[in-house]
C-alpha cells in the first residue's frame, strides 16, 4: 500500500565525486545534473536493458547523475541509485557549480497543505519544522531546485516546486485610500481571495476600484458599492509608478554596516555573475560606497567589491528621517503580530533591509519604540516592524486554569499541519507532525494547549488549532472540499477507463501503465479526461464533494486507512466501478484488480469516499 507520508520535495544534488575504477567514468568538478530528454524513460536497477524497471521520467525531468559506465548514467532516484540509458539525457552544468546558487530577496507563499523545512538543500537533511500551506515566508537563495528561506527567525531549506512567490506582503497590507483600475477585458470579483470562491459579479475594463487591502497577490477592493476580492495582476494602481525610490544608483557614502550573514561572498560586480574576490564572516565591518540594484559596494579589510544588501546591517544610516532623533523608549513587553505577513528590517523605516517575515499571530518581544517601530529580539538579534500590526492580545485565547489531568475529550486538528511539541509552549521540541483531520485522544490540559498521544509518543498541541469533541461522541471523517469539476465525461468512462489497466503491474511511486501505485493510478485514468487531481492520497482525499457510501456512482474515490499503525493515516485509494466494487493497485507484488467493499478487510478500513467530477 502507499504510505501517504512521504516527504515533500525535490531531489536534492549529492554533492561527490567519484574516482575512475575500470569502466566507470568520474564526473569533474562534482556531481552534474541532467535533463530527460523522452517521455517514460525507464529507470532500471542495473546499467542494462535486462534489469528490472523500479520506474519511469518523463521529459524535461531533472536528474542528480552520479557516475557514467558504458552508455548509462547512474542516477538519484527517490533516494536510491539507479539507471537510466544515457542517449536520452541532455547534461548540463555541475550542481555545485557557484551558479547553482543564486540570491533572490523575494517573497513568498507555501502552496501546499504542508511543507518541511529542512536543515540543507536536499530530502536528506533533518526537517525542522513543518509549514503549513499559506505561510508566507522570505526567500533568500535558490540552490538547484530548493529555496533557502527565512521564516518567523527560522532559517532552512524547502523544494522551490511548493513556493510561489509574491510581491505583496508589505509591512502595511492595509492600503486604504488606494485607487486602482481594472486592465483586463473583464475580471472576476469573488468572495473571497482564491479561484475556489464564488464569483460575485463581473467588473469590466477600466472600472474604477478602491483598493482596502493587500493579501497574497489578491485585492480587497470596493467597486460601484459592491466589496469582494480580485486578482491584483488585473488592477493598476493610481499610484503605480510614482514611487519615490526610484534611484537605483543611490549613493551611501560615509554609511557603515556590520555583515549579518554567517559568510558573505564579495564580488567583482553586483551581481551573482560575477567573480568572488574575498568573503567575510558575520560581524565583519564594511564601509558602504555605493548602493545599487539591491547591491552594496563595499570596502573592508582593504578588499573594494560588491555584497547583496540583503547581509549587511547598516549602523544608524540609510533609514528614514528623523530630525528629532531616535525617541527610542524603551517598552519591554510580548505583542503578536495582528497582519498576514509582516516583514521584519534591520532599521525603523521601510528603506532598511529586510531580515525575514513573522506570519499572523507570532510573538513578538518587544524592547523599545522608536517613530512608529518596535525594536523587538530577532533571530538571535534584534529586528525592527512596524507598531500598526502588533497587538497586545493573541488570538491564541488561552485557557489559564492550569493543568486538567483525565479529560474526557478528543480533539480533530483543523489546520493543514499542527506540530506535536515536547512541552506545552513553542519552545517545545517538535516530536511528530499532525495533518488535516486527524484524531486523537486528549489525556491533559494546560493554558491552552493539549496533551495527546500519537503513535506511542506522548506529546502538546496548541489548542487554537484543533476541535474539541466529548469523548463519547461520534466522530466522522473529517476532509477538505473543493468544487465539483465541469466535464463532459461521466464517472461511468472514469471507471471503465480505469478497468483497461488490469493486470498492469503494482509500483511504488509508479504513475504510468508500466506501473501504477494507487494514487498514481487514480491520477493517470483522471488525466487522460483532461481533469487533474494530486499525486497522492494525502492530497486527494481533500479534493472535490465527500458522498455517503450508500450514494457511490462510478468514478468516486474509496479512500481507506490501510496502516494499522496509525489510524489517522489515509493510505490507500480505489476508483468506484458500480455494483459494491471498486478498482485499485492493491501493493507490491500484486497486479491492478477489482476488489469488493464487503471484503472484511475493507470495510472495517473505509474511510471516505470523494465525488470528483459532476
Amino acid at each position: 500500500m502507499e504510505n501517504s507520508k512521504k516527504t515533500l520535495g525535490a531531489i536534492a544534488a549529492t554533492m561527490c565525486v567519484y574516482s575512475v575504477i575500470g569502466s566507470k567514468t568520474a564526473l569533474a568538478a562534482g556531481t552534474q545534473v541532467g535533463i530527460i530528454t523522452v517521455n517514460n524513460l525507464n529507470v532500471r536497477s542495473e546499467n542494462n536493458t535486462s534489469s528490472k524497471v523500479i520506474g519511469s521520467l518523463n521529459e524535461n525531468t531533472k536528474v542528480t547523475v552520479l557516475e557514467k559506465k558504458g552508455d548509462w548514467y547512474k542516477i538519484d532516484y527517490n533516494g536510491q541509485n539507479a539507471w537510466v540509458f544515457g542517449e536520452y539525457v541532455k547534461m548540463g552544468e555541475s550542481a555545485n557549480s557557484d551558479n547553482s546558487s543564486s540570491n533572490i530577496n523575494k517573497s513568498g507563499i507555501v502552496n501546499v497543505i504542508a511543507l518541511n523545512l529542512r536543515e540543507g538543500a536536499g530530502t536528506n537533511y533533518n526537517v525542522v519544522k513543518t509549514l503549513p500551506k499559506g505561510t508566507s515566508v522570505l526567500i533568500m537563495e535558490n540552490h538547484d531546485g530548493w529555496y533557502k528561506i527565512n521564516v518567523n527567525g527560522s532559517m532552512g531549506y524547502v523544494s522551490s516546486e511548493y513556493v510561489s512567490f509574491s510581491e505583496n506582503i508589505t509591512n502595511n497590507d492595509k492600503v486604504s485610500g488606494e485607487k486602482g483600475k481594472v486592465n483586463a477585458d473583464s475580471l472576476n470579483l469573488r468572495s473571497g481571495a482564491g479561484t475556489n470562491y464564488g464569483v460575485t459579479t463581473v467588473l469590466g475594463k477600466g472600472t474604477e476600484v478602491d483598493v482596502v487591502e493587500k493579501l497574497n497577490g489578491w485585492y480587497k477592493v470596493n467597486a460601484n458599492g459592491v466589496s469582494g476580492y480580485v486578482s491584483s495582476e488585473y488592477i493598476s494602481l493610481s499610484s503605480d509608478g510614482n514611487s519615490n525610490d526610484s534611484n537605483n544608483n543611490s549613493q551611501a557614502t560615509g554609511a557603515k554596516g556590520t555583515i549579518s550573514a554567517d559568510v558573505l561572498n564579495v564580488r567583482s560586480g553586483a551581481g551573482t555573475n560575477y567573480n568572488i574576490v574575498d568573503s567575510l564572516r558575520q560581524g565583519t565591518a564594511v564601509d558602504i560606497i555605493e548602493k545599487l540594484n539591491g547591491w552594496y559596494k563595499i570596502s573592508a579589510n582593504g578588499t573594494t567589491g560588491y555584497v547583496s544588501a540583503e547581509y549587511v546591517n547598516l549602523n544608524g544610516t540609510g533609514g528614514e528621517s528623523n530630525a528629532g532623533g531616535s525617541n527610542e523608549t524603551e517598552i519591554n513587553k510580548t505583542g503578536y503580530v495582528d497582519a498576514e505577513a509582516l516583514f521584519v528590517r534591520s532599521g525603523p523605516g521601510t528603506s532598511y533591509n529586510h531580515l525575514g517575515i513573522l506570519n499572523s499571530n507570532a510573538k513578538v518581544e518587544i524592547l523599545s519604540e522608536s517613530n512608529g517601530w518596535y525594536k523587538i529580539k530577532y533571530s538571535n538579534g534584534t529586528g525592527y516592524i512596524c507598531k500598526d500590526y502588533v497587538s497586545f492580545n493573541s488570538n491564541n485565547n488561552e485557557n489559564n486554569s492550569g493543568n486538567i489531568e483525565n479529560i474526557n475529550k478528543m480533539v480533530v486538528v483543523t489546520a493543514s499541519a499542527l506540530n506535536v511539541r515536547s512541552s506545552a509552549d513553542t519552545n517545545g521540541k517538535i516530536v511528530a507532525t499532525l495533518t488535516y483531520g486527524a484524531k486523537s485522544q486528549v489525556t491533559a490540559h494546560s493554558n491552552g494547549w493539549y496533551k495527546i498521544s500519537v503513535q506511542g509518543i506522548e506529546g502538546w498541541i496548541c489548542g487554537d488549532y484543533v476541535k474539541i469533541y466529548d469523548g463519547s461522541e461520534e466522530v466522522g471523517p473529517i476532509v477538505n472540499e473543493t468544487p465539483l469539476i465541469e466535464s463532459r465525461y461521466s464517472g461511468a468512462d472514469i471507471a471503465n477507463k480505469a478497468k483497461e489497466y488490469i493486470g498492469v503491474p503494482y509500483l511504488w511511486g509508479g504513475f504510468t501503465p508500466l506501473g501504477f501505485d494507487c494514487s498514481g493510478l487514480v491520477q493517470y485514468v483522471y488525466k487522460h479526461f483532461g481533469i487533474s487531481v494530486s499525486r497522492t492520497t494525502y492530497y486527494q482525499v481533500n479534493e472535490g464533494q465527500t458522498v455517503s457510501r450508500g450514494n457511490l456512482v462510478a468514478g468516486d474515490l474509496i479512500f481507506f486507512t490501510t496502516n494499522d499503525d496509525d489510524p489517522n493515516d489515509i493510505s490507500h485509494v480505489g476508483i468506484y466501478i458500480g455494483g459494491n466494487e471498486f478498482i485499485h493497485a492493491p501493493g507490491p507484488g500484486e497486479f491492478i484488480k477489482i476488489s469488493n467493499l464487503n471484503n472484511d478487510y475493507f470495510n472495517s478500513r473505509y474511510y471516505v469516499a470523494k465525488r470528483i467530477v459532476k
